[in-house]
């Protein structure tokens, strides 16, 4: 069960006094229920008709009830949108209110992130959106993938060894996908008019907006030498200094291209005068995209990978996203039965820990010929069981019992929307730029372009932390490199109605550990919703092959030098590391939605309803 603090904070208490539903949902005043039936006999028989016709009633309305949850009508009343940016939540949520769906709630919620936290996110990146729509008698979950791919010029050894081509400049820039995979979603499940879901990003990049806190922090710590001039003139000020948390940031390039493709559809980015720009910057980047690469960028819809996690229903991702990986951490981490008295404690995070090690080196056995097999097992609550076996309570392993693992890049520019609509349907939409900027490319139209190839297994230039980069992740024209994205839904496996759940994160690799962390908080530890996500975490640096813990995210660094103590004492090298990898959530249960946005990046960005 959902337990605890995180019910307990939702309950109301009992009244001497019944109060009527009305059906849109408002509660009528209430009826005292203190009627004497004796005051006069002659009314006798007219009472007991009303009790009669109330029984009667109150047995109706409980069988409708049943069936409402039992057949799968699962309005909420209710909607919220969490997102990085307070302002663009509130996007989101006005588009519910001008009846939007969930979708429409996503797209216009994730195209305000691309514009007013440039680093992370926007038209040249990409990434995945999971929607789930409640249906009369079942849930349709659904994935669109809209992750970058390599260009057709691009080979295994294109880099030559040298790193920094994979992460600036016009060969680390791969196809992107975002817009292309919104307008699908949109064609899916969209209520509004493409152009109305667009309308308050082009309001926000014409007019300007406040740099952000989190983009503030961002461009203090930039190398400037490293960026096009066109973002140059965009995030420098008159004296050449970047601006600062609180001065207006304007994008007018990117309003028009946003206008056009509004107007005309996500196509026009991808062929005719904005497609021929994008490459123009890239060209003379040195890089290798073509016009071609453009035009045939196509977002996938594709089955959703289904779990259990505790008796509940987890609905993620499938690869090249971190579905598999989350699912493989959670299944080993079911078997411990966590409850609230394992939160905080020194071996709940040494079990965390040794579970990350064995999900991510699973993925490293990742072939081309042998992807379906590796990924079943992965999936495998009986493969889980037997990694369990070999983690030992007290101590670790050197880095062969684990099996091979490999680095990547330790990216942050990556974005995450989570909305719940009124009538049930969830959306939880990851979109990234990789590291912060990309590429440090900027369009004449206004688009910051991905530097996703990093993401590819690269030889001479992958951190290799044991045996190999998984060959299944080679660049190959056309290929979607393998993503730590795990965009996720969470519901309750025979209530549906009851309870709902949409959560993701950002943060590169240590995307997939820190939403897995949330949910064993949430559904094991049973903490509220908040506190799931800012209580700290764990994780193990795949690139380093070392623990790492958010020493600053305790409540006091007696705690955190204590804990740390105790993993030293099992063998563990911890290090401490910044709180950065941002979780967004939002639950529904019964009659109540919770939300929240992690304050490693602000902790505003929610609205609801």
């Amino acid at each position: 069960m959902v337990g605890g603090t995180a019910l307990e904070e939702m309950n109301t208490s009992a009244e001497d006094t019944v109060s009527l539903i009305r059906h849109d949902g408002e509660q009528s005043e209430p009826i005292s229920s203190g009627y004497n039936l004796h005051r006069k006999r002659n009314r006798g028989r007219e009472v007991r008709m009303i009790i009669v016709a109330c029984l009667v009633f109150g047995i109706a309305v409980t069988a409708a009830l049943i069936v409402d949850i039992y057949t799968g009508h699962h309005h909420t009343g209710h909607a919220a949108v969490v997102s990085d940016v307070k302002e663009c939540a509130d996007v989101g949520l006005d588009l519910i209110k001008k009846g939007g769906s969930a979708t429409d709630a996503a797209i216009g919620a994730m195209l305000c992130v691309g514009v007013m936290n440039p680093e992370s996110s926007g038209l040249g990146g990409g990434g995945f959106m999971l929607t789930v729509v409640p249906k009369k008698d079942k849930e349709e979950a659904e994935v669109i993938d809209f992750r970058e791919v390599a260009p057709q010029a691009a080979t295994k050894d294109m880099f030559k060894g040298n790193g920094s081509l994979a992460r600036w400049g016009g060969l680390s820039v791969a196809v992107p996908g975002e817009i292309k995979g919104f307008e699908l979603a949109h064609k899916k499940s969209g209520k509004l008019k493409w152009s109305e879901v667009f309308e308050p990003a082009i309001k926000l990049a014409k007019e300007g907006f406040k740099v952000t806190a989190h983009t503030g922090r961002v461009l203090r710590n930039l190398p400037k030498e490293s960026l096009s001039t066109k973002l140059k003139e965009m995030i420098l000020d008159p004296q050449g200094k970047p601006l600062k948390e609180g001065d207006i940031m304007r994008n007018p390039a990117l309003a028009e291209t946003l206008q056009n493709i509004a107007d005309h559809g996500a196509d026009v980015l991808y062929r005719g005068p904005i497609a021929e720009k994008i490459v123009a910057a890239v060209t003379s980047a040195n890089g290798i995209l073509t016009s071609k690469d453009l035009s045939d960028y196509k977002p996938l819809s594709k089955a959703v990978i289904n779990s259990t996690y505790l008796g509940y229903q987890v609905i993620t991702t499938p690869l090249p996203s971190g579905g598999p990986v989350l699912v493989s951490l959670l299944n080993i981490l079911e078997g411990f039965n966590f409850t609230n008295k394992d939160q905080g404690k020194s071996r709940s995070y040494h079990y965390i820990i040794e579970a990350i090690k064995f999900a991510f080196a699973q993925r490293s056995l990742l072939e081309d010929g042998n992807v379906t097999k590796i990924v079943n097992q992965m999936l495998s609550k009986e493969h889980a069981k037997s990694l369990r076996e070999k983690i030992s309570p007290n101590k670790t392993f050197n880095e062969s019992y684990y099996g091979p693992m490999f680095g990547q890049a330790e990216s942050h520019g990556t974005a995450h929307v989570s909305v719940i609509g009124p009538d049930g349907e969830l959306v939880s939409v990851t979109s990234s730029i990789n590291e912060y900027f990309g590429s440090g490319i900027m369009t004449e139209n206004g688009i910051i372009l991905n530097n996703e190839m990093a993401d590819f297994s690269i030889p001479g230039v992958t951190k290799v932390g044991w045996d190999g980069p998984p060959k299944a992740n080679f660049i190959v024209p056309g290929r979607r490199p393998l993503s730590s994205c795990v965009p996720t839904v969470v519901l309750h496996k025979e209530k549906r109605c009851w309870f709902r759940m949409s959560l993701g994160a950002s943060g590169g690799m240590y995307i997939t550990p820190s939403v897995a962390e949330v949910l064993v908080s949430y559904l094991a530890f049973n903490e509220p919703l908040k506190s799931s996500i800012e209580r700290p975490r764990v994780f193990f640096n795949i690139n380093t092959g070392t623990p790492e813990i958010e020493a600053d995210k305790f409540e006091n660094k007696k705690v955190a030098s204590s804990i740390q103590k105790d993993l030293r004492n099992m063998g563990h090298d911890i290090s401490q590391r910044p709180a950065l990898t941002d979780v967004n959530g939002l639950s529904f249960f019964k009659e109540n939605v919770s939300a929240h946005a992690d304050s490693r990046r602000g902790g505003e960005g929610s609205a609801q309803f």
